[in-house]
């Protein structure tokens, strides 16, 4: 009887251990799991699609980056990383990871789970997961309701601890909830919330009523119909109105100091360097309601300044300096971003840190600096204490207001562009701070005369109309299609005026300045220079782009510099296309030109041509000199002429020598057998100084 109770208690613990293991494994379908941070939620389901065929799919309220490095074993063996197997996908959204995973065994984690939300959230893989097959019975079409929701503790300035608290006939316990604000430019926030309901809502403005109205979401996505509101108030934060900042991640290394003053509804950004050895090479200002600006530097690179205007009193703004000091390799920035949430923002509500300033710029100068004829310069200077200097120029009867910011110290140069040829003007100018208080020698007066500028038309061409293929010319015929003006997004101003009878293209403003032309053939055409004329005042020099095409793409741009370019006359550029076709053009396929200038200034144009000149070279040839070439040949060129021939060249259509050779008498027979059938040019330079180039046919 002792060995029979022996035995069925020995049953009986196999069988409880066997229901406890059993009881102790669960299924994971849409099954909360919580970060090691205690908050970040997702939902992991863990099925076994078929035999041998496993899946392992993440849901997430927020959006998800992907997978860091989370290992799992696959057919009894490790090393498999998730987010490298051939099954893994994110969608859309990023709100839901799948994983596919053929194995012969199940493919559980032996790390954990990390994943990208943003950050990396750590969740410690599940052992008691039952692989099998989520069930995909009846739609879950009930809504949840929102139960309660307060806050937990006091609200920082740019945050809030809640208690949140939903139900629902499924999900259990409920996490995510939608938040919604209009007044405070919040709209169908979701939060997430750890199983206890806690979350914490970032990114807030200080000393801001909040009244948030809060739904309930479960894991079908159903939203709650009821809702419950809560009131409450960031504590109020401090303007940073200075202090000093390095990187935000290395804040010790290569410091600023900064400060935000308000002026009569100006915003003024400064920063300057700790070490006072340092100057700065570059320095940007971005905030949160303004958008990102280029500060100017002050001559010395001692400091740099932006002011900031139109921004409404109470606006709560982030602030962050970009920069970079002399010998630093690349910038530095002072935090990451320009949210309120960021640790290490700078944080500016405008209408602090105001100024009360009542001392005026002094050293006030100004004086006229490069006139043309559509043109003046004047070059204005002053020092103030706030740091901006507001120049303001009036001319004409109208008058024209011109205003601009300078910085105090430093030499400002301000354009008046628009002026009439040989005109007098007169030009009164003031300069105040940004506080409005002028200089006491208010206004100066420059009196300026215009230059008389363009007179006389760009020379006429003498080339015969057959040997020309004109882009812009009145001696000849245009190409076919020609837009003068294409919208390249540039900044300057085309127009086309007429110079005594002769029409001529005006650049103002130039930055950079397209043409565009039906598809032309130099090369084929026979065509060997680039003729332009050219006339300014003011520019120094240009770049001129052929664009080409190569039957699918343009070719990589390439350029030669019109220069040097003297003012007040015409210029001109004979260019032989052997300039381009060394740096790697074919010119077999034109159909655009570019014309890249310094910025800002006015150049004329004319005359913008292809030409060939073959034979043109050889007017200063006398008749007699030259008694017979080849101009059609299969293997020998013949040559004879009176006067003693130096030296012969050959070159292909592309410009491309391939056979010299010295002559030094009075003809010559060559052979060419080496040589391609084809077109080539042959140039001849005698003993006298006189040379002549043709066309030479090889069959």
């Amino acid at each position: 009887m002792k060995k029979k109770l022996q035995t069925i208690c020995f049953f009986l613990f196999v069988l409880g251990n066997v229901l406890s293991n059993a009881w102790a494994a669960q299924q994971y379908c849409q099954t909360p799991i919580t970060a090691t941070d205690g908050v970040t939620i997702v939902r992991l389901s863990c099925q076994m699609i078929t035999e041998g065929n496993y899946q392992i799919k993440i849901e997430s309220d927020v959006p998800m980056d992907g997978l860091g490095g989370s290992f799992c074993n696959i057919n009894g063996v490790g090393g498999n990383k998730l987010s490298d197997q051939p099954g893994y996908s994110l969608s859309v959204d990023k709100k839901t990871i799948t994983i596919d995973i053929p194995s012969t065994t199940p493919p559980n984690l032996y790390t954990p789970l990390y994943i990208l939300m943003p950050g990396e959230k750590n969740f410690p893989w599940p052992s008691d997961i039952e692989w099998g097959l989520c069930s995909t019975g009846s739609t879950d079409n009930v809504l949840p309701v929102m139960v309660s929701a307060s806050v937990v503790g006091t609200p920082t300035n740019n945050s809030v601890n809640l208690l949140l608290s939903g139900s629902d006939d499924v999900t259990s316990p409920v996490v995510s909830f939608i938040i919604n604000d209009a007044a405070n430019n919040i709209v169908n926030r979701v939060v997430t919330a750890d199983g206890s309901g806690n979350a914490t809502l970032s990114g807030l403005n200080p000393g801001t009523n909040y009244n948030f109205t809060i739904k309930a979401k479960d894991a079908a996505g159903n939203i709650s119909e009821n809702s419950v509101s809560l009131t409450f108030t960031t504590a109020v934060r401090s303007s940073d109105c200075s202090g000093d900042k390095g990187h935000f991640a290395t804040p010790s290394l290569t410091q600023i100091h900064y400060s935000i003053q308000y002026f009569d509804g100006n915003v003024v950004y400064t920063i300057s360097p700790i070490d006072e050895a340092r100057t700065i090479d570059f320095a940007e200002v971005q905030a949160s309601s303004g958008g990102n600006h280029a500060m100017t530097i002050a001559g010395d690179g001692k400091s740099a300044t932006y002011t900031m205007s139109g921004l409404s009193v109470g606006t709560n703004v982030g602030v962050l300096f970009l920069y970079s000091l002399d010998n630093m390799s690349g910038n530095e920035m002072t935090s990451q971003s320009t949210s309120l949430s960021d640790p290490n923002i700078i944080y500016y509500k405008v209408g602090d840190c105001t100024v009360s300033d009542t001392e005026a710029p002094t050293s006030f100068t100004a004086s006229p600096g490069t006139v043309t004829s559509t043109s003046v310069e004047l070059l204005l200077n002053a020092t103030d204490n706030s740091g901006v200097v507001v120049y303001t120029i009036s001319y004409g009867s109208t008058p024209t207001v011109v205003t601009q910011n300078g910085t105090s110290g430093t030499q400002k140069s301000i354009i008046i562009n628009g002026l009439t040829p040989n005109t007098a003007y007169t030009f009164s100018v003031e300069a105040k701070d940004i506080a409005n208080n002028p200089a006491a020698n208010n206004p100066i007066i420059i009196n300026v005369t215009t230059k008389e500028g363009l007179s006389d038309p760009a020379p006429t061409p003498t080339i015969a109309a057959d040997k020309v293929i004109s882009i812009y010319s009145d001696a000849y015929s245009p190409v076919a299609g020609l837009n003068l003006n294409p919208n390249w997004g540039q900044s300057t101003i085309v127009s086309e005026i007429l110079v005594k009878g002769n029409n001529t293209l005006k650049y103002e403003n130039l930055n950079y300045q397209g043409t565009e032309f039906s598809h032309i053939t130099p090369i084929a055409s026979g065509m060997t220079h680039l003729h332009i004329d050219i006339w300014t005042e003011n520019e120094t020099s240009l770049q001129l782009y052929p664009i080409c095409w190569n039957g699918s793409a343009n070719e990589p741009e390439k350029y030669v510099t019109l220069s040097p370019l003297n003012f007040s006359v015409w210029n001109d550029f004979d260019i032989p296309l052997t300039d381009f076709t060394s740096q790697g053009l074919t010119m077999s396929d034109v159909y655009q030109f570019k014309i890249v200038g310094s910025g800002g200034k006015t150049i004329y144009i004319d005359n913008l041509y292809f030409y060939n000149d073959f034979g043109t070279s050889s007017a200063n040839v006398k008749v007699n000199d030259l008694i017979y070439y080849s101009s059609v040949v299969k293997d020998i060129f013949v040559v004879k002429s009176k006067s003693k021939i130096a030296r012969i060249e050959f070159r292909n259509v592309l410009g491309q020598s391939v056979k010299k050779m010295e002559v030094n008498g009075l003809e010559q027979n060559i052979n060419l057998s080496e040589l391609p059938a084809g077109n080539y040019i042959f140039s001849l330079i005698f003993s006298n100084g006189n040379s002549l180039s043709a066309k030479l046919i090889k069959w």
